[in-house]
């Protein structure tokens, strides 16, 4: 119980300083954690933020056949899986490149193959795991805002503003669908109404 209130106490701590130097005009890169070795999205997320092994977030670039199947059945056999694994239990936010996933590379793969590997890719995702294309993850890394001030926001022009890798959404004297407001909940699309 100590260390479950040490560990409180800490996340609480960061919480007020960044809100205090965030105050204060002064940016602080906030941390992810990376597994794989993509460049790419390496050079992209050491833009924005600060690579760190106890970071909130972990964006996995790579994923082998064998690391999919584990991964889905919750159990891990080396350091790369109990990282994820570890992560998971932790209830931390996890990100999985779909271009990463190993059979994803194979244009022609059986059907009935790929649906096997489907099925492991939504058992990943009933867990709370993401999984984002490459170029929409790099998007979004950019936190891109729109100001929406038409009378309503649909699900078709939800759609449309993801498509533009919009991740927030301020809605004025807006009427927000109630399957816009599933959809975003589902992808992660925070829509802030201003009246």
């Amino acid at each position: 119980m100590d260390n479950f209130n040490e560990n409180y106490i800490i996340e609480l701590v960061k919480k007020e300083l960044n809100r205090y130097l965030t105050a204060q005009g002064i940016d602080i890169k906030k941390e992810v954690c990376l597994l794989g070795n993509d460049n790419e999205i390496k050079e992209q997320l050491s833009q924005k933020f600060n690579f760190s092994e106890n970071a909130r977030t972990l964006v996995v670039s790579q994923l082998s056949l064998k690391n999919l199947y584990n991964i889905s059945n919750a159990i891990y056999e080396n350091e790369y899986e109990e990282k994820i694994i570890k992560f998971l239990l932790e209830n931390k936010e996890i990100v999985i490149i779909k271009e990463g996933i190993e059979y994803s590379k194979y244009e022609s793969i059986p059907v009935a193959v790929q649906k096997k590997y489907e099925e492991y890719i939504e058992k990943v995702k009933s867990y709370g795991i993401k999984i984002e294309n490459k170029d929409f993850y790099i998007n979004s890394l950019t936190k891109k805002e729109e100001v929406y001030s038409k009378k309503l926001l649909d699900l078709n022009k939800l759609k449309e503003l993801e498509a533009k890798a919009i991740r927030r959404i301020v809605v004025e004297n807006s009427i927000v669908t109630s399957s816009a407001e599933e959809y975003a909940k589902d992808k992660n699309i925070e829509i802030i109404k201003r009246r």
